[in-house]
């Protein structure tokens, strides 16, 4: 897993070049683990917030979110 960094505007660096994460997550963060050839999961914590395509450089939003529940001990 790659460890990067969010800036204060919701940017973060790959492969020099500034690609727009999310201002809710400025300074913060993510981690991004390789998937493909060319594929990123990114995530926050422990949740998948996206996938980044290193040839079109866009991150692609995920369809669906899956919340873990957790029983009282």
């Amino acid at each position: 897993m790659t460890v990067r960094s969010i800036r204060h505007n919701g940017e973060m660096r790959w492969l020099n070049e500034k690609l727009y994460v999310s201002e809710l997550l400025a300074k913060s963060r993510v981690g991004l683990l390789q998937t493909d050839n060319h594929l990123w999961d990114i995530y926050y914590r422990f949740q998948r917030i996206g996938r980044l395509n290193e040839r079109t450089m866009q991150i692609e939003q995920l369809t669906e979110w899956r919340c873990s529940t957790f029983e009282k001990v």
